[in-house]
């Protein structure tokens, strides 16, 4: 499997390097998921998938220092903006697990 590189915008030293998947393996996942996605009554409850964002938003709260660096690295922008961003992140989190105790089960799927 090859891979491709993850450059730091402001001087391209190499940051990471990432797997690139075969394209027959992405489309294969790709057609797996939206067999899974058509398939309703497998879906996660709305209390499952609440519990997932909630421990979604602990893990990114306890490392927003760390992902904000990354992101900034990469990025190449101020550490600062890149805090701002993932504090975005963090609330837009809390919005789904907001929306989901508004969720009659008369939205359109």
């Amino acid at each position: 499997m090859s891979e491709i590189d993850i450059l730091k915008a402001y001087d391209q030293s190499k940051m990471a390097s990432i797997p690139i998947m075969p394209e027959d393996r992405a489309l294969n996942i790709l057609a797996e998921s939206y067999r899974l996605f058509n398939s309703r009554d497998k879906w996660l409850s709305p209390v499952n998938r609440m519990a997932i964002l909630e421990n979604a938003v602990k893990i990114i709260s306890k490392r927003k220092d760390e992902l904000a660096l990354q992101a900034a690295s990469e990025g190449g922008k101020p550490l600062q903006d890149s805090l701002v961003e993932v504090e975005r992140g963090i609330d837009g989190i809390k919005v789904a697990i907001k929306e989901f105790s508004h969720m009659a089960g008369t939205e359109i799927p």
